[in-house]
Formats: structure tokens, C-alpha cells, sequence
């Protein structure tokens, strides 16, 4: 790891594969980034956590081989469709800043195993999510979501699934197809029932209903052995 705050530091560093960026002002974190996306392609790990962020350009596309992306706790309203263009990302973290919406080119990071959009304001995820076959582990709780897209269900690599904290009325059926689940938290949310198909899911170890408005319990869930 190198830590770098100006561009004249930058341009020591030219076979620099990992970087932490250090800025003081919103300003100077957009200069930076545009100096790194133009000097480093081959950059394969960017961390821009509390940066004062507001926006990230389209031209971060230009760093195709970027597999670990880190811009917690930022200001971001928005996330660019370029996103979509960094296919090599195996790791993607957008949490604590103030993002209503994720675009649906999101579906394009098909390596992509961590996503992290927790603390945010988002009211629904984009159906292309489904395509990330690879992903084990998304955390969104923290938003505003209302209700999570079928295409979830897809997901069969998941291992954790983290929805606490939204306003969810209902998980979709879907959901039972996430054979390699292990822990749910979907506690502090609007539930008053849960779907019959949660007791397909064999492997739940931790389950974290908290904070609902469960009236009942589907008669499937007792298949289930939880620990």
C-alpha cells in the first residue's frame, strides 16, 4: 500500500498496483481520481474511502483491470452507468454515502463475490443484480428498500444476505432457492409474514427476524435446524 495525496507523488510510483488515496476537500479527491484513472489502467485496487466524494466519472471505466473498488463513506448521490465497464471487480463497496438508485449495469460485474451497499437511501436494486452468479456476500441493509427483485433468487453462491434495517413488507419467494445460505438478516424491517419457501432453505445456521411485524410463521420453517 502507498499513500499518496498529490499528483507529483503520483508519478513516482509508475508500476503502483494497489492504491490509498489521502485528500483534505471534495475538489481535490475529483482531481486525484482523474490523474489516477489517467496514469494507472492497470490499477487493481483503488480505496477512496473518506475522500468527501461527491461523484465518480464516467472515465473510471478506464480501469479495466480495477478488481477492488472501495468508496465508503463519501458523498455520493449516484453511481455512473461506467461502472459496468470494470469487469474484473471482484470487490465493490459503496456504503455510508447518499446513493438513492445503482444502475443496472451493475449486472456486468460478473466476477464480483463482495458488494457492499449498506447505510445508503436506495428504495429498490436493479433487477440485473440476479446476474452476479459469483456474489456471496451483499450487504444493503440500512436503506429504504420496500420490497427485493425476484432476481435475487439467482444468486446461488450467497452465503450471507444482510437486508436489516429497510422497510421491506415482504421477502420474495425466490429467496428459497439460496441453497448455500447460511445466515439472513433481514430484522428491523415492515414484515408481518414471511414466505413459505424460506424453509428450503437448508443450510440457514443464523436467522434475525427482530423488529417485524410477524403475526405468524410459515409451517415450512420447521424444517428448518437452525443453531
Amino acid at each position: 500500500m502507498i499513500l499518496l495525496a498529490r499528483a507529483a507523488e503520483l508519478q513516482r510510483c509508475v508500476q503502483l498496483l494497489t492504491l490509498d488515496t489521502v485528500v483534505n476537500t471534495a475538489a481535490e479527491s475529483y482531481v486525484s481520481l482523474h490523474t489516477i484513472i489517467g496514469m494507472w489502467p492497470n490499477l487493481r485496487a483503488l480505496n477512496l474511502k473518506h475522500t468527501e466524494l461527491n461523484d465518480l466519472p464516467p472515465s473510471i471505466e478506464a480501469l479495466t483491470a480495477l478488481e477492488v473498488l472501495n468508496a465508503t463513506s463519501n458523498n455520493l448521490a449516484g453511481v455512473p452507468n461506467a461502472i459496468g465497464g470494470l469487469t474484473k471487480l471482484k470487490e465493490l463497496s459503496f456504503s455510508s454515502n447518499q446513493l438513492s438508485s445503482v444502475p443496472e449495469s451493475i449486472g456486468n460485474l460478473r466476477l464480483l463475490t463482495e458488494l457492499s451497499l449498506n447505510s445508503n437511501q436506495l428504495a429498490q436494486l436493479p433487477p440485473t443484480i440476479g446476474r452476479l452468479s459469483l456474489l456471496t456476500r451483499p450487504h444493503v441493509g440500512g436503506n429504504r428498500l420496500t420490497q427485493l427483485t425476484d432476481s435475487i433468487g439467482n444468486l446461488r453462491a450467497l452465503t450471507r444476505l444482510m437486508v436489516g434495517g429497510n422497510q421491506l413488507s415482504q421477502l420474495p419467494e425466490s429467496l428459497g432457492r439460496l441453497q448455500a445460505l447460511t445466515f439472513l438478516d433481514a430484522s428491523g424491517n415492515w414484515m408481518p409474514t414471511l414466505p413459505d419457501s424460506i424453509g428450503e432453505l437448508a443450510g440457514l445456521q443464523s436467522l434475525n427476524l427482530q423488529q417485524n411485524r410477524l403475526s405468524r410463521l410459515p409451517e415450512p420453517m420447521g424444517k428448518l435446524t437452525l443453531k
